[in-house]
């Protein structure tokens, strides 16, 4: 986030910070760099990095998709002014959905919801991170494919928030309606899991 703030400093008080899919971009991004130093510096870590990246990535793209999902069908829940135990089963039945047959959800879990502050405090934000991280991811994909591409990064960061996530995304060659530049975020994560 440092990194993102310095190079958006040129920016005035309105279009310094990013917009929310957008700020997670030079974290994830700089991560990733770090972690493929690592892995070749430290090869017999390699598989620990390997396991913790996508153990991280499960956690902020699909866990935060489906704490979104909830979201939508809580609000639609309200008028019926249900209990915080219906909230539970809804939370419990959407939660072994997402991991299907992989595994049993235990109980206690149906009132996790409770305590992720982002759904109470500032509902709907939890997108941000499956955008952010599924970006940083595609546009890894490009900067491997082509190293140069770095320095359109630095151009995309130090616009801050002058430009909606759309706009900006554009001025890199890409269109966010594209499934093919989202899919590039999430080949990255497949070929680390081949990597393993």
């Amino acid at each position: 986030h440092g990194v993102h703030a310095v190079l958006a400093n040129k920016q005035n008080i309105f279009h310094y910070d990013a917009p929310l899919p957008v700020c997670e971009t030079a974290s994830i991004f700089s991560e990733l760099l770090v972690n493929e130093r690592m892995k070749k510096e430290k090869p017999k870590l390699a598989k620990q990095i390997l396991l913790t990246q996508i153990d991280d990535f499960y956690a902020s793209i699909m866990r935060q998709a489906w704490f979104v999902i909830f979201e939508e069908t809580a609000h639609d829940m309200v008028a019926e002014h249900p209990s915080v135990d219906m909230m539970a089963a809804t939370y419990k039945k959407q939660l072994q959905e997402q991991f299907g047959n992989a595994l049993e959800v235990p109980d206690v879990f149906a009132y996790e919801f409770l305590y992720i502050p982002h759904i109470f405090h500032t509902p709907f934000y939890c997108y941000a991170y499956s955008f952010g991280n599924l970006l940083s991811l595609a546009l890894f994909a490009q900067y491997k494919k082509n190293p140069a591409f770095a320095g359109k990064i630095v151009a995309f960061l130090a616009k801050g928030g002058s430009e909606s996530p759309a706009k900006m995304v554009k001025t890199l060659g890409f269109d966010l309606a594209d499934e093919n530049f989202w899919q590039g975020g999430f080949d990255v994560i497949k070929k680390m899991i081949k990597e393993l």
